[in-house]
């Protein structure tokens, strides 16, 4: 297990983070949301060094320390991170490798997790953007690449319902791959002070099973490029529109004229997309696009909820701003400069808390990056050719799937007028 550490002595706290391989995407294929029933199950009974604790004593002894514990999962990586203050590290330490290395899965806590996650599956299966985001990842990466199961890891309701205890344990097993892992550190202490405590709290720690498979350079096989997929919800007075597709970039690439680029077309408010929809039309409150930097191939998403009766017109500007983009109409040189700006401004937030400058620190080392990344990039965003910057990948509009969630009866004829293949399909 390795460790990455910054001192930071602001306030007296320190933020600790254990960062795994096998994130959403390393998700059981036989019962997807099993991953996300173990992270909701870690602070719900430990049976470690400490003892055997219940839940309630957990959160107990966490208020007493004045620490906090938490997991979560990202398409590459899962994190469980704790937050405890400087005079009480070694104490909120010991209880924090309880939950990470001896979970004890209880039935009962399992059947309340599990009513929580299935209560979270019905509600997004009412919200159009849920529908949609539920629909997409099968559609852009094709249902075998290991992000073609899900990008936000709540499973399905069939699989939410399958997952035994066993499971939770044998993933969690599988998950637990020290020779994997990083501890990242950041906060009022010494790394003099810190090794002792990390060793005698995960120093013994052994892989108990085979890793979880986790995305590497699986080719994405999209399924509906060039098409629109429609979701019936009647009576919505809108149609979200998400469309899709993957991007021949991983975040290990040099991907900041990509940024660029995105930041021009649909990345910012001041962005083309956005003005056209929101200002220049009043069809949206707000569209926005984003290619956020993975292991495997970057996903390229945009959203753009807008009038149930601008649909079929919404689609057609969209896609008349992507041959505009890569034709008559390529990112101007004060178009790019502002997005610059925007970024060289944006970086002091990677520094202004302990939880920014921790996730800095992941995304730098998961994605190999430097260890002067940060300190050199606003020279070299500064230093990105116009000519890079119209060269990037930003989807054509044949490349994109789009998803279409909304009145059938209203938008169907619409989206049939464009002349693209429309397909409707049954809620997800």
């Amino acid at each position: 297990m390795k460790v990455q550490f910054v001192a930071n002595t602001a306030v007296p706290v320190v933020r600790v983070q254990l960062a795994l391989d096998g994130g959403v995407a390393a998700d059981s294929r036989e019962k997807p949301g099993t991953q996300r029933l173990m992270l909701g199950l870690l602070r719900e009974g430990t049976t470690g060094a400490l003892g055997r604790l219940d839940g309630p004593e957990i959160a107990r002894r966490l208020e007493r320390l004045g620490a906090s514990v938490s997991a979560s999962a990202v398409l590459d990586r899962t994190r469980i991170s704790l937050n405890a203050l400087t005079p009480n590290l070694a104490a909120s330490l010991q209880l924090f490798a309880d939950i990470v290395q001896a979970p004890a899965f209880p039935e009962d806590q399992l059947e309340r997790i599990r009513g929580q996650v299935l209560a979270d599956l019905a509600n997004e299966a009412t919200e159009p953007g849920g529908i949609a985001l539920r629909a997409a990842p099968a559609l852009i990466y094709g249902p075998d690449h290991p992000y073609g199961q899900s990008f936000n890891g709540n499973g399905t309701p069939e699989g939410v319902k399958a997952v035994t205890r066993a499971d939770l344990a044998a993933f969690h097993a599988a998950l637990l791959q020290p020779a994997d892992a990083t501890l990242f550190v950041v906060g009022d202490t010494s790394l003099a002070a810190l090794l002792p405590l990390l060793e005698q709290q995960f120093g013994r720690l052994k892989a108990a099973a085979a890793p979880l498979p986790v995305a590497k350079a699986a080719t994405p096989a999209p399924q509906a490029a060039g098409r629109i997929i429609l979701y019936d919800r009647p009576g919505a007075p809108q149609a979200f529109i998400l469309a899709g597709a993957p991007l021949p970039l991983t975040g290990r690439d040099d991907i900041l004229p990509l940024t660029l680029a995105n930041d021009v077309f649909g990345g910012l408010t001041t962005s083309r997309l956005n003005r056209l929809l929101r200002e220049e039309k009043g069809w949206s409150y707000g569209a926005s696009s984003s290619a956020a930097p993975t292991r495997g191939a970057m996903p390229f998403l945009l959203t753009a909820p807008v009038d149930r009766e601008r649909a079929g017109e919404s689609i057609a500007a969209i896609r008349g701003l992507l041959a505009e983009f890569h034709g008559s109409r390529p990112p101007e040189a004060a178009e790019v400069d502002r997005a610059r700006a925007s970024s060289v401004r944006g970086l002091p937030a990677e520094f202004e808390t302990g939880g920014a400058m921790l996730g800095a620190l992941e995304r730098s080392v998961v994605l190999g990056r430097p260890d002067d990344y940060l300190a050199t990039l606003p020279a070299r965003i500064d230093n990105v050719p116009l000519a890079a910057v119209r060269a990037a990948p930003i989807p054509a509009a044949g490349d994109l799937a789009f998803i279409v969630v909304g009145d059938r009866a209203a938008i169907e004829p619409q989206l049939k007028a464009l002349g693209l293949p429309v397909e409707y399909r049954s809620l997800p």
